[in-house]
C-alpha cells in the first residue's frame, strides 16, 4: 500500500474508482471479499489531495486512472466505478477499450443529470467553495442520501462512517470535483457502441441515481449484465456488500475466461 492507493490479494486485476465526496475506503468490503481470487486495487481520486484544489475535468480523472493501471502493471483489468467514478471508468473504456477486459458501473449513469438537478448541485457546492471543510449539515444530508431508509434505521454506523469520509473534503475540492463531471456530455451513445462486457450494479432504493436510470444504462449496453440489490440505495456496494462482491467476482471471472479464449 502507498499513499492514496490500496492493493490487496493476487490474481487477475480489478480496479475501483470511488464516487464524489468519497475515497478509496468505500471499497473495503470488496477488497476483503475479492482478494482471495483477484488483485484488487482502489485509489483516491485527485479531490483527496492538493491537485483537487485546481480545475480539472473528466478526461483528467480518466488519465489518472490509466496512470494507476500503468504504474501497477495491470494487464487488462476489470474497471469498476461508483457514481462519478462510473463516469471515470466509462470514459477510460470509451477512450481505450483494449486497456480493459470488462467494465462495472455501480450506482452510475452515462446520461447527464437533469438541468434542474445540475443547477441545484451547483448552488449547494458553490456556496461552500471557500470553506476549509464541508458544512456538517451538508455532510449529514449527503451521507444519509446515499443509503436506503432501512439501512439508516438498522445500520447507522454505515451512514456515520461515510459521513466521516465526506467531512475530510474541503469546500474548494468538492466544488472542483463537481465541476469535473456535472456538464459532461451524454455518454449513452458511446456505451451502446462499446464492445466490452458491462455489469450494471444498482440498488432498488437509490435516491440519487434512481434505478430506472441504471436500467436505461443496462438496456443501452451492447453486452450488458445486471445486478439489482433490494433494499439498497446509492451506496449499494456497502449496503449489499456480499451480493455486490459476488456479482463483480463472477463477472470478472467471466471476463477472464473470455479473454483467455480470445488469446
Amino acid at each position: 500500500m502507498t499513499e492514496g492507493l490500496t492493493v490487496a490479494g493476487s490474481g487477475p486485476p480489478i480496479v475501483f474508482c470511488h464516487g464524489m465526496l468519497l475515497d478509496r475506503t468505500m471499497f473495503e468490503p470488496q477488497m476483503r471479499q475479492l482478494a482471495g481470487r483477484f488483485t484488487v486495487v482502489a485509489y483516491d481520486q485527485r479531490a483527496a489531495d492538493q491537485r483537487g484544489e485546481q480545475p480539472y475535468d473528466l478526461s483528467a480523472l480518466a488519465e489518472d486512472c490509466r496512470r494507476v493501471i500503468a504504474l501497477r502493471g495491470l494487464n487488462r483489468p476489470v474497471l469498476g466505478g461508483m457514481s462519478m467514478g462510473g463516469l471515470v471508468a466509462l470514459r477510460v473504456a470509451l477512450d481505450d477499450p483494449e486497456l480493459l477486459s470488462g467494465l462495472v458501473l455501480i450506482a452510475s449513469t452515462p446520461a447527464p443529470e437533469h438541468p434542474d438537478v445540475r443547477g441545484q448541485l451547483r448552488s449547494v457546492f458553490s456556496a461552500c467553495s471557500d470553506a476549509a471543510s464541508l458544512p456538517a449539515e451538508l455532510v449529514r444530508q449527503e451521507a444519509e442520501a446515499h443509503f436506503a431508509m432501512r439501512t439508516q434505521r438498522e445500520r447507522p454506523e454505515l451512514v456515520s462512517r461515510l459521513g466521516q469520509s465526506m467531512s475530510s473534503r474541503s469546500g474548494r475540492a468538492a466544488w472542483r470535483e463537481l465541476c469535473a463531471w456535472i456538464d459532461e456530455a451524454d455518454l449513452t451513445p458511446g456505451l451502446a457502441e462499446l464492445d466490452l462486457p458491462v455489469l450494471i450494479v444498482h440498488g432498488d432504493e437509490d435516491r440519487l441515481v434512481p434505478l430506472d436510470r441504471g436500467l436505461d444504462a443496462f438496456r443501452a449496453a451492447r453486452r450488458g449484465r445486471l445486478c439489482v440489490a433490494p433494499y439498497a440505495g446509492h451506496a449499494v456496494n456497502l449496503e449489499a456488500a456480499e451480493r455486490v462482491s459476488e456479482a463483480i467476482g463472477a463477472f470478472a471471472q467471466e471476463c477472464l475466461t473470455e479473454q483467455t479464449t480470445q488469446v
